[in-house]
């Protein structure tokens, strides 16, 4: 199906006659998404997001456990009235976007198709956008902030970070919060940079950073050139995407055309999306090995992305038609029991005991995750092989407790996934340093 939006013309990247686009428009014809699957939650992690514009507004996410206006956290999350996401700038549940950025990231990702208005976005058939504001109105922000928004949006299920943002050094603690997302099992989307430099002599972070989840992207032209301002990266930035003059939503209903990293940055979660809704059972490393096989070859780039490539979503979604399913244990622990010993107000430590199944041939191992109040695993605290023994002890040592953990979570692995969090073995966190 192809959407009735106005300005779909003017959408270069979804279908071109120089064939230079992603084949959106052959995608959109192709995709059977899961019906359990609609509504794959990608963070724009931003300037914020103009959530009542007439394109963005149906495709916003919408905080299930918190009532609009009544100013009280209904979800005990420790933030007021955040329904659609978070302003860590000014620490409030209004991430109005008073910039233009993440609004316009976020209409390439998920503006709504077939409404007559405007544009559609590549995932405009089931995604939702959470918008998380940690840049200000001039553009700046704090790398704290960021991590804050990493930490909410795994926290409250997002799958998807797309993140058109970069710049400075390497920072330790946003390392540490993407290895964070990479444990939960969540992709995360890094723009490679706007200096035209070679990332892989002077790298560029957080697009630099080494973790399994990361996808690096550059931006490419109508032509099929990399974009002169793209950084690039044959070992080091995995594939482009259209990203030169790019027609997208920006705040109080109105569009723009704007070029970056950036604006390539949010095709690619788009198409994530879309994988993860035709196949919501696909692992975090399943979508991205889709996306990076699915590129089409590029003379242009063959010597500035890994692939070699640009995003395809019609490729991308006929890989994933016929990739093999994970095969995720099907005997999960049955019981979990930790007393925490550790006198520290907010950290915990002592001995967790996982009760194993009678019939653990499909396990390799369990892991052990802090679980948030909207029952989504986060980050792995512990890992314990299978052994033949009822059960089996790990010990925790001065953890940490994160802002959004409620529980702690126990799961069954093997080498093809995870079991979901639904079938964990669960308990509350009862902290001992509280009196």
């Amino acid at each position: 199906e192809v959407p009735n939006d106005q300005s779909l013309s003017k959408l270069w990247a979804m279908d071109h006659f120089g064939d230079r686009d992603i084949d959106a428009f052959e995608a959109w014809k192709m995709f059977n998404p899961k019906p359990q699957a609609e509504g794959v939650i990608v963070a724009i992690i931003d300037t914020g997001i103009d959530y009542t514009h007439p394109d963005l507004r149906d495709s916003m996410w919408v905080n299930p456990h918190e009532i609009p206006g009544n100013g009280i956290d209904d979800d005990g999350n420790g933030i007021v009235d955040d329904i659609h996401g978070v302003d860590f700038t000014n620490n409030d549940g209004d991430p109005m976007d008073d910039q233009m950025h993440g609004s316009h990231c976020a209409g390439t990702v998920a503006a709504k198709g077939n409404n007559t208005l405007g544009i559609a976005g590549v995932a405009w058939k089931g995604a939702k956008l959470m918008a998380l504001k940690f840049l200000d109105g001039t553009g700046g922000g704090r790398t704290s902030d960021a991590v804050k928004s990493m930490n909410y949006a795994v926290a409250m299920g997002a799958q998807i970070l797309s993140n058109s943002w970069g710049g400075g050094g390497s920072s330790s603690a946003l390392r540490v919060a993407i290895e964070r997302v990479e444990h939960a099992g969540t992709l995360f989307l890094a723009a490679a940079g706007n200096d035209g430099l070679n990332n892989d002599e002077l790298p560029s972070y957080p697009a630099n950073y080494p973790m399994e989840n990361i996808i690096s992207v550059a931006s490419t032209t109508q032509n099929g050139d990399l974009s002169l301002f793209s950084c690039y990266g044959k070992k080091s930035v995995d594939l482009a995407a259209p990203g030169s003059d790019i027609y997208s939503t920006i705040p109080n209903g109105k569009y723009a055309s704007l070029s970056g990293t950036s604006m390539a940055t949010p095709h690619v979660a788009g198409v994530a999306a879309m994988v993860w809704m035709m196949r919501p059972e696909f692992s975090m490393v399943q979508v991205k090995e889709i996306l990076l096989r699915s590129t089409v070859p590029e003379k242009a780039l063959e010597n500035a992305v890994v692939t070699g490539g640009r995003l395809n979503a019609r490729r991308a979604l006929a890989l994933a038609a016929i990739y093999p399913a994970p095969r995720p244990p099907i005997h999960a622990p049955s019981h979990l029991t930790f007393v925490d010993t550790n006198p520290a107000v907010g950290r915990i430590g002592g001995d967790a005991v996982i009760t194993t199944p009678e019939d653990q041939s499909d396990v390799e191992h369990y892991s052990l995750h802090f679980l948030s109040s909207a029952g989504v695993l986060m980050e792995r605290i512990g890992r314990a092989n299978v052994s033949n023994q009822p059960s089996i002890q790990l010990t925790l040592a001065n953890l940490t407790i994160p802002r959004f953990a409620k529980k702690i979570a126990a799961v069954a692995v093997n080498s093809s996934g995870r079991m979901p969090a639904e079938t964990a073995a669960v308990l509350d966190i009862e902290d001992y340093g509280v009196p």
